[in-house]
């Protein structure tokens, strides 16, 4: 009878993950690093030479330059396209949401008013009860005392 090794599910997974790595993050990144490096290294190479084909090569390279600028700014063009849209729908459902807010926090302060009222209750009763009787006793001692 033969026993198999038992394999270890987290060094297979981590193996598993190192692979995907590098062949879904690494490897597409220095791809696309050499071939702009290439792209920029070729330029200037072909721009060194003397003729006509300098201004061609010149063209290029400034092309290779713009065009990741204007990319980064047609996506940043659509993202504001994007959150004006949302902007617009949220603005339109505010009313209603804004109503509803308004009515929560109206019922949480009324609960909160009412239960510090409750809780002072016994206080403002016993001042006031105070307040009668040394108001009671100060007349009742002027009337006899009079100056």
């Amino acid at each position: 009878m033969e026993f198999k090794p038992v394999v270890n599910h987290s060094v297979r997974a981590q193996s598993q993950h190192r692979r995907q790595r590098f062949l879904q993050i690494w490897l597409p990144l220095g791809l696309a690093v050499t071939v702009v490096l290439g792209g920029a290294v070729w330029a200037a190479v072909a721009a060194g030479s003397p003729g006509a084909s300098l201004t061609k090569y010149a063209d290029i390279s400034a092309i290779w330059l713009i065009l990741p600028l204007c990319l980064v700014g047609g996506l940043s063009f659509l993202l504001l396209g994007l959150m004006i849209y949302l902007t617009g729908r949220a603005y339109h459902g505010l009313p209603d949401l804004d109503r509803k807010v308004q009515a929560v926090f109206s019922r949480i302060e009324s609960g909160v008013r009412r239960a510090a009222d409750q809780s002072v209750r016994p206080i403002y009763t016993v001042n006031s009860w105070s307040a009668s009787w040394k108001a009671f006793f100060d007349r009742l001692f002027q009337r006899r005392n009079p100056q």
